[in-house]
Formats: structure tokens, sequence, C-alpha cells
């Protein structure tokens, strides 16, 4: 699945550095680092303390379900969307957002996008396996 947003300015509009911004999701609490969830990138660094603010192709998230099952989900940003360092957090949140690091200045009109390839499955999956799925 492909998550697309369009932002257009209406006058001249400056976006500014934020935390609060960006296209992510908010994992369920099963889902945490506390009961026993996992992050990881690209490339095989897991938890908040090794993917939070690290540049990777792509970050991944898995918690249980049904039992003893595992349900995973994929965020990896697409082009035109230019690559930045993960927000990720132990306690749900994991997001795409490069106005973290730089503000953005837009003309009226001028528009810009996001995009994010989303993927979800079930079981455990190695690093490998998530390039193939995402091929």
């Amino acid at each position: 699945m492909n998550w697309h947003s369009t932002f257009t300015a209406v006058g001249p509009t400056e976006l500014g550095k934020t935390e609060e911004s960006g296209i992510g999701v908010r994992v369920p609490p099963h889902w945490e680092t506390e009961w026993g969830g996992q992050i990881r990138n690209a490339d095989g660094q897991i938890g908040e303390r090794d993917t939070f603010d690290t540049m990777s192709a792509w970050v991944n998230v898995q918690g249980g379900a049904l039992g003893q099952e595992k349900a995973c989900l994929i965020l990896r940003p697409r082009p035109p969307s230019e690559l930045c360092p993960w927000f990720t957090r132990d306690y749900g949140p994991q997001l795409y957002n490069p106005l973290r690091h730089h503000n953005l200045e837009l003309n009226d009109g001028e528009s810009f996008s996001w995009d994010l390839d989303v993927a979800a499955y079930d079981g455990d999956r190695s690093v490998a396996d998530i390039e193939t799925l995402l091929t």
C-alpha cells in the first residue's frame, strides 16, 4: 500500500523544524518494547536506542497478535520523498518526518508530497525477507 500526503501552500508559507509532523503510526501497547514488541531497521539495528534518529531505508515494528503469532508493519519512504532519520520510540510512535531536521519554505500554490510504502505481514522475517517483500 502507498500512503501519500500532499501539502499545498496558500500564500507564502514557512514550515518550521518540528517533531510534531510527518507520516507515521502509533502501534498498540502490546507492540511496545516493554511488552515484547520490537523496532528494527534495514541495517538490522534493534530498539529505540539503535534506530532513533538513524538513517535507514525502512523501519519495521512487530508485536504479538492472537496468541504467539507476530504481526508486523513496515514503513519505507518512496521517491520523491527524501530520506531522513527515523523518529522511533519504544512506547509506540514510529514516524517519518523530514521536517524534524530542516525548515521548508513554499510560495503561494507550491506543493510538496511525502510518500511511504506500508506493508504488513505475520510471523518472523529476516531483514533479507523484508527486502524481498518490498521489491
